[in-house]
């Protein structure tokens, strides 16, 4: 700007109208300093001066204009910023951008089958479009596929990995896992079967986040046959388990009779000796069990009599009793091991069961109430099944506790009925007022004889008293009191 007011000068003063300054040699005053003729100095006006000072003015605004215009565009550089795009990326990506620049980042979360979780579905504004720092910015993230939305189950039956692949990826179910097993049956790559973790969840109930397990074939497992199979016939069942084990052969024992060898030895084997096998190959052997024992049938004989047949079978019995409402006493009712069943030689008793007939019920009466119940529960034992029904009454002439009668006493009654029985309580007794009275009157006498008879224990304490002697001094038991004489003792005081 300088060279252009220095070429404006030069202009001015080249042009032909130049401003002429004609002044004369001013004389100067001594003491003002002051020239004599200023007064007559002579100036020449430039007719384009105010045009150039217009020029400058305007020169200067738009100079000025521009200064501005560059400050503001630089300010608002500073204060806003170009959104990237983030549609497709991470939240945690969007949410470092909007730290490093200032943003307020609004973020909503929604469920979408297309996108895994916490990636950004939209944004707003969009990519490109610019946004002042300190403002916001929305964007919309996944949380990946529902998991409680329904699933519909396909028929796997038919299906094959590839296409159970397919459809886990399409449904986005990611809980789902594929077992794959060998299988000598179903060719590879079939489905063999699903398994629903939770017992809970069915077809028509399975949801995205239900976790299954299907299993898928591998074929038949290729294995390198270097196993021979030795031949384990009269050989210990123990040496075939050794074998089994150290060779990983799925050994199967099967057990049997036999009447030519013994207990424990194999009988047979499902693969042929000196048989080239592989590994995990199922293999199955008889191990004899020894001779069968036939039980024989029983019915119809007495104890001496089954005793008989029993040892001429070989066979072990023992006998039990038990009541039964239309078998006799004595006749055999069942037996625990039914006739024709093959048994081990050395085996458990077989065991018969001999009718009581009816429970009978004696005479209870005069026994404790304890032994009593133990008598009923002895005969259910043997399946009387029989109910006991207690009441509990005064009886001088019965001691507490005993019993004074019971029901069906020297009968037999059907199974499962029930027995009344009366336990006594003790005798009563109202006791009378003995002070003042002499213990050896007649009065006296027939009073402690029928308490006695009631069952009262009567004590007798005697004391030095100025009064006659054996007059009653005291009782131990109020006079009028109404008492179980079986649960009290009546002491009296009696003077010496």
């Amino acid at each position: 700007m300088n060279d252009f007011l220095d070429d404006f000068n030069r202009d001015k003063y080249s042009k032909s109208g130049r401003e002429n300054v004609n002044r004369q040699s001013p004389s100067l005053d001594n003491t003002s300093g002051i020239p004599e003729d200023s007064s007559n100095e002579y100036f020449e006006k430039d007719p384009d001066s105010k045009k150039r000072r217009k020029k400058k003015v305007v020169l200067t605004i738009f100079i000025i204009l521009i200064a501005v215009l560059l400050i503001a565009v630089a300010l608002y550089n500073l204060n806003t910023v170009k959104l990237p795009n983030f549609v497709g990326g991470y939240a945690e990506q969007a949410q470092a951008w909007a730290l490093g620049n200032n943003i307020y980042l609004e973020i909503e979360e929604v469920y979408d089958l297309e996108s895994n979780r916490g990636v950004v579905i939209s944004q707003q504004p969009a990519a490109g479009e610019t946004a002042l720092k300190g403002g916001s910015v929305s964007i919309l993230v996944s949380k990946g596929p529902d998991p409680e939305e329904r699933i519909v189950l396909p028929d796997f039956t038919f299906m094959e990995l590839y296409q159970i692949e397919q459809w886990i990826a399409e449904n986005r179910v990611d809980n789902v896992s594929i077992n794959r097993v060998y299988d000598d049956t179903i060719p590879e790559n079939r489905f063999i079967k699903k398994e629903f973790r939770d017992p809970a969840v069915s077809e028509d109930s399975y949801r995205r986040k239900d976790r299954i397990i299907i299993t898928v074939s591998r074929g038949p497992e290729e294995v390198e046959k270097d196993i021979e199979v030795p031949d384990f016939r009269g050989k210990p069942e123990v040496e075939v388990i050794q074998w089994a084990e150290s060779n990983s052969i799925n050994l199967t024992i099967e057990s049997a009779y036999s009447d030519t060898i013994q207990t424990g030895q194999v009988i047979s084997q499902d693969i042929a000796p000196k048989t080239r096998i592989g590994r995990n190959v199922y293999f199955t052997v008889q191990v004899s069990k020894g001779k069968a024992v036939r039980v024989p049938s029983f019915s119809g004989m007495s104890r001496e009599e089954a005793a008989i047949r029993a040892a001429a079978a070989n066979v072990n019995i023992s006998s039990i009793d038990r009541y039964h409402d239309s078998i006799g006493i004595g006749q055999l009712i069942d037996q625990s091991v039914r006739t024709g069943t093959f048994m081990e030689e050395n085996h458990d008793p077989v065991i018969l069961y001999y009718s009581l007939g009816r429970p009978f019920i004696p005479d209870f009466s005069g026994q404790s109430e304890n032994d009593v119940l133990q008598a009923i529960a002895s005969m259910n034992d043997k399946l009387a099944f029989l109910s006991i029904k207690l009441e509990y009454m005064h009886d001088a002439r019965t001691p507490k506790g005993h019993v004074i009668f019971n029901s069906d006493a020297g009968t037999r009654i059907p199974t499962g009925s029930m027995v009344t029985i009366k336990i006594s309580k003790g005798g009563q007794a109202v006791i009378g007022n003995y002070v003042n009275k002499l213990i050896q009157s007649e009065e006296m006498q027939a009073e402690i004889s029928e308490l006695e008879s009631k069952g009262l224990k009567i004590a007798y304490e005697y004391a030095a008293s100025s009064r006659p002697e054996g007059t009653i001094l005291s009782q131990s038991i109020n006079p009028g009191s109404q008492i179980n004489t079986a649960d009290h003792v009546l002491v009296l005081r009696i003077a010496d």
